[in-house]
């Protein structure tokens, strides 16, 4: 097995998120509505959302993971944040 290397999202992995969340096992563990589309993944990738940092974990080029941290909008609330994970 290769070195783990973390890096941010590129729209490019859409296809490998959408191939690690179409696993049943994956996706039961996760807020993801199930059966996502790849276009789903392409949009989300395309159109970054403020306030949040999306990770992915490669070994040897290929996408096994993701990461994603959202934190709070709100004044109130800017002190917590949503963790997200979802491995192959």
């Amino acid at each position: 097995m290769g070195e783990i290397v973390v890096r941010h999202v590129m729209p490019e992995d859409a296809a490998a998120l959408h191939r690690i969340y179409s696993q049943p096992d994956t996706q039961a563990s996760t807020l993801h509505l199930p059966y996502s589309s790849l276009q789903m993944w392409q949009t989300r990738l395309a159109t970054p959302q403020p306030h949040s940092h999306l990770l992915v974990a490669c070994i040897d080029e290929d996408v096994v993971g993701q990461c994603a941290l959202h934190v709070e909008e709100r004044p109130r609330r800017r002190h917590t944040a949503s963790l997200g994970m979802g491995v192959g």
